[in-house]
């Protein structure tokens, strides 16, 4: 069996979860664009609950991924366009578990939404001077 080669490789580096769920949400892509859109989603939060450790925020401190990504924002002062990609994921990915339906255009936009804020995480919290 031939393994495609995932946008998402560099996450390996960070945590194996970030990978999993990118690379599944290009797979199921072609097949369930409503499963691609949340393993996003899943994505984004993965990445707010690894920045919140590494900020020493308590899971206890916010309720929901929109209060955790305003004390991320408090502590970091996000880029606005940054902080717009978690929103943005976040409502999308909520509308894809409660509605159940996610087109193919919706589902590309996430993912491509979901590359950039993984590459913005990367050159923040890695140490891979090289990468392009």
């Amino acid at each position: 069996m031939c393994m495609s080669i995932s946008n998402f490789e560099f996450l390996l580096q960070h945590d194996p979860i970030f990978y999993q769920l990118a690379s599944s949400a290009e797979q199921f892509f072609r097949a369930d664009p409503n499963t691609t859109l949340i393993k996003i989603r899943q994505l984004s939060e993965a990445f707010a609950k690894s920045i919140s450790f590494q900020l020493g925020i308590s899971s206890t401190e916010y309720k929901d991924q929109n209060g955790l990504i305003y004390l991320i924002d408090r502590k970091l002062s996000l880029d606005p366009v940054v902080k717009d990609l978690f929103h943005t994921l976040r409502k999308e990915g909520n509308k894809a578990v409660h509605e159940f339906n996610t087109s193919h255009k919706q589902a590309i936009d996430a993912l491509r939404l979901g590359q950039k804020l993984a590459v913005w995480y990367h050159r923040a919290f890695g140490n891979d001077k090289n990468f392009q």
